[in-house]
C-alpha cells in the first residue's frame, strides 16, 4: 500500500491524519492539528490524489491513542532493549497490537488511550507520543525506506503497569523548587519553550517538558489543550527566530514616520479586488436580515470575481481566486446553489476552478472562544487557513455567517472585537480581502435596514472597511418602479452604508430572485442583476411608450385574455420580432423587458400586457399575463 492509501485507511479505523513533507517528518503546513482533527475523508483522499508523493502523520492524542516510540539509533539507548527489560519487570510476556518498524530499525507500537507526551519517561529509548504528540504514519518513505506494518493486530489499550508507571514519571525541568503560581503559568510555560526552542529542540520534545511542569510544578496546572497550544506555536519558530514571550510573537520594534519624509509617488494604490466591495488586506461586512438572500449574492460575487465578469454591478478590478467558507449549510446545498449560479449566468463549471467551497457542517469554523480565563484565540485555525489561502493564491475569503464563526458573546464589543482581531489577523498575513456576512438586528428608522441595524455589538461593523446593508424592496420603491405590491418581495437592494476608503455610492444596486432547475429535479433560487427603470421619471417618454405598445402588439397575437406566458419565452418571441431590443444582449434585454412591462404601459387598445410571480422564495417563477380592458372584457 503506499503511503496516501495508508493514511485512508487509518482514517477509515477513526484516526486523525494529516499531510507530512516528502521525505520529511515535519507537518506539510502550520495548522496541522485543525487540519487532522476536521478533514474528511475526502480531504485526505484529494491531498494525496494533489501530493501522491506526500508522507503522513497520525496525530496521537486526537485519535485517543497513545503509541510506544521505540528508538534504536544509539546503542547505549537501544528502546527495543530497554522495552524488554521493562516487560520482564513487570511481568508481561508480550505486546500484540497494531505496530509498524521504522526506517532507522526501530518501531512503533499503538495502544488506545489518551496518555501524555514523554521523552524517556518508560525507559532509555522508549519515548511515548499521546495527547498533542504525532508519529509519521505506515507507508511514508525517509531516503528511499518505508514505514511499513510489521504486525497487523487489533489495537490494544496500554497495559495497566506502564500506565502506572507512566503516571509516576515526573521529570523536573525547572530549577525552582516553587510552585509557578496563577497569573504566572503562561508565562512561564511560553518562556521555557522559548528557550528550548532557541537550542534547536523540537515540537515533541518541548511539548513533554512543558507537560511535566504543568503537571508537577504549576499550583493550578492549565488544561492540556492550552499546554499543546503553546508548544505547538513557538515550534512554529525558526530557532534562531524563537521567543519567549507568552503570545508567541516578537517584541514589536516601536518607530514612526516623519510626514515630512513620506514620498508620494512610493504610495501603492489600494488593493480593490471588486470596486467599492472588496479591498485586499481588509474586511468587508454585508447586513441583512435574515432568508433575505445575502448567502446567493455571496456566492454571485465569488463567481463574478473568479470568472471577472460584472455579475452584481460592480466592476472586477482584479479577477482572482475566491473562497466561500459557509459555516451554517452542508456541502451539498453549496454544490446546488453554484450548479444554478452557473446554469442561470450560462457559466461552465470548467471556468470556475477558482471559486472555492467550504462548509462549516463538516469542517466547523471557531475562531475564539469565551471561557473561564477570557477570550481563547483558535491559532491552530488561523494558521491552518492562512496556510490554505497561500497555497491556493486565495484573494478573497467569504464567511457566511460572522455568528457561526465564534463562541463569545455577540453583545459584548470586547469580545467581538477579538473576532474582528482574528479576521484582520488573516488578511494582515495574506493580503487577502475578508467579506463577512452579517445578520440585521432590526429595521431602523421607517422599517429600513442600516448600518445600526447589524445584530450585536458594534466592533464589527465598526472595524469594516467597507459595509453594505441588502433588504427586500419597499413600498415606495415598489411603486417607483413599477413592481406592485404582490411582487415585490423577489426584489432586492443592496446600499452602502459605510466606505471608509471610498465616497459612498449615490444608487442601490438591485436584485431579482429566479428559480432555476437543476438537471436532478431540484428547483434553486438564484440572483440576477435588476436594472429597474424609474416609472415615474421615464413612463411618459416617447420611446418608452413605444417601445411598450410594441411589445404589446406583439404579445396579444399569442397570448390571448386571461392566459399568461413565461417571461423568458416572451423574450424568445420579441428579440426575433422587436430589432432594436434584438441588438441588446440576451440578459440586457430581458432586464429592459420586465421594465417595461412593469411600468403598467404595454397594453394595445383592448388588451394590458402585465407582471406576475408565483411561487416561493426559494422557487420564484415569472409570468406575463394577458387581460382585457375593462370596457372590451366581452372578449374573455
Amino acid at each position: 500500500m503506499t503511503a496516501n492509501e495508508h493514511a485512508l485507511a487509518l482514517f477509515d479505523k477513526g484516526f486523525k491524519v494529516f499531510p507530512i513533507h516528502q521525505n520529511g517528518k515535519k507537518p506539510a503546513f502550520d495548522g496541522w492539528q485543525n487540519w487532522a482533527e476536521n478533514s474528511t475523508r475526502e480531504n485526505v483522499w484529494h491531498y494525496g490524489l494533489e501530493h501522491p508523493n506526500t508522507n503522513w502523520g497520525v496525530y496521537c492524542g486526537a485519535s485517543k491513542l497513545t503509541i510506544l516510540d521505540l528508538d534504536v539509533k544509539r546503542a547505549e539507548a537501544n528502546g527495543i532493549e530497554s522495552l524488554k527489560g521493562l516487560l520482564n519487570a513487570v511481568n508481561i510476556p508480550a505486546l500484540k497490537t497494531y505496530t509498524v518498524k521504522t526506517p532507522s530499525g526501530g518501531y512503533h507500537l499503538y495502544f488506545s488511550g489518551e496518555y501524555r507526551t514523554s521523552a524517556g519517561a518508560l525507559g532509555l529509548g522508549i519515548d511515548t507520543r499521546g495527547v498533542g504528540g504525532y508519529v509519521i504514519a505506515p507507508g511514508s518513505v525517509i531516503s528511499g525506506v518505508t514505514y511499513t506494518v510489521s504486525q497487523d493486530a487489533p489495537i490494544v489499550p496500554l497495559p495497566e503497569p506502564l500506565v502506572q508507571l507512566l503516571a509516576k514519571q515526573a521529570p523536573k525541568v525547572l530549577d525552582d523548587e516553587d510552585l509557578v503560581l496563577e497569573g504566572e503559568r503562561n508565562d512561564t510555560l511560553a518562556s521555557l519553550a522559548g528557550s528550548m526552542r532557541s537550542r534547536g529542540m523540537g515540537y515533541e520534545s518541548i511539548l513533554a517538558a512543558l507537560q511535566a511542569v504543568n503537571d508537577h510544578q504549576l499550583a493550578d496546572p492549565l488544561p492540556d489543550t492550552e499546554v499543546t497550544t503553546i508548544a505547538a506555536s513557538v515550534a512554529r519558530y525558526a530557532p534562531e527566530h524563537a521567543v519567549a514571550a507568552s503570545d508567541f510573537l516578537e517584541a514589536p520594534k516601536i518607530w514612526a514616520t516623519k510626514a515630512s519624509e513620506i514620498k508620494p509617488s512610493s504610495i501603492k494604490p489600494r488593493d480593490w479586488l471588486m470596486d467599492r466591495r472588496y479591498i485586499g488586506g481588509h474586511i468587508s461586512v454585508v447586513i441583512a436580515p435574515g432568508g433575505i438572500g445575502k448567502s446567493i449574492l455571496t456566492m454571485l460575487d465569488a463567481v463574478a470575481i473568479a470568472t471577472g465578469k460584472p455579475l452584481t454591478g460592480f466592476n472586477v478590478v482584479k479577477p482572482a481566486p475566491v473562497w466561500i467558507y459557509n459555516t451554517e449549510d452542508p456541502s451539498d446545498e453549496l454544490k446546488r446553489r453554484m450548479v444554478a449560479l452557473a446554469l442561470h449566468h450560462a457559466i461552465p463549471l470548467t471556468e470556475l476552478e477558482n471559486v472555492f467551497l467550504t462548509s462549516g457542517r463538516e469542517i466547523p469554523l471557531i475562531l475564539a472562544k469565551a471561557g473561564r480565563d477570557g477570550i481563547a484565540i483558535n491559532k491552530n485555525a488561523i494558521d491552518s487557513i492562512v496556510a490554505y489561502i497561500k497555497y491556493n493564491k486565495i484573494r478573497v475569503m467569504l464567511a457566511d455567517p460572522f455568528v457561526r464563526t465564534h463562541e463569545v458573546s455577540e453583545n459584548d464589543n470586547m469580545q467581538i472585537d477579538k473576532v474582528v482581531w482574528v479576521f484582520q489577523r488573516i488578511a494582515d498575513r495574506t493580503g487577502c480581502a475578508i467579506g463577512v456576512v452579517h445578520h440585521a438586528r432590526k429595521a431602523g428608522a421607517g422599517g429600513k435596514v442600516d448600518m445600526d441595524s447589524a445584530r450585536g455589538a458594534s466592533a464589527l461593523v465598526n472595524a469594516a472597511r467597507v459595509a453594505h446593508v441588502l433588504q427586500t424592496m419597499g413600498e415606495t420603491d415598489a411603486t417607483r418602479f413599477g413592481v406592485g405590491h404582490v411582487n415585490r418581495s423577489w426584489y432586492m437592494r443592496l446600499d452602502n452604508a459605510k466606505a471608509n476608503l471610498q465616497p459612498p455610492a449615490n444608487t442601490a444596486h438591485w436584485f431579482r430572485k429566479v428559480s432555476v432547475d437543476l438537471p436532478n429535479g431540484d428547483a434553486v433560487g438564484v440572483i440576477e442583476c435588476a436594472d429597474l427603470v424609474d416609472c415615474t421619471a421615464e413612463k411618459a417618454s416617447e420611446e418608452f411608450i413605444a417601445d411598450a405598445r410594441d411589445i404589446a402588439t406583439v404579445l396579444t397575437k399569442y397570448v390571448k385574455p386571461g392566459s399568461k406566458i413565461k417571461a423568458l419565452d416572451a423574450w424568445i418571441m420579441l428579440a426575433g420580432a422587436i430589432p432594436h431590443l434584438a441588438d441588446l444582449s440576451d440578459k440586457r434585454g430581458r432586464i429592459r423587458l420586465n421594465s417595461l412591462i412593469q411600468s403598467g404601459k404595454c397594453e394595445t387598445d383592448t388588451c394590458r400586457i402585465s407582471y406576475l410571480a408565483e411561487g416561493t422564495d426559494d422557487r420564484p417563477r415569472h409570468w406575463f399575463t394577458c387581460e382585457a380592458k375593462p370596457e372590451m372584457d366581452f372578449l374573455t
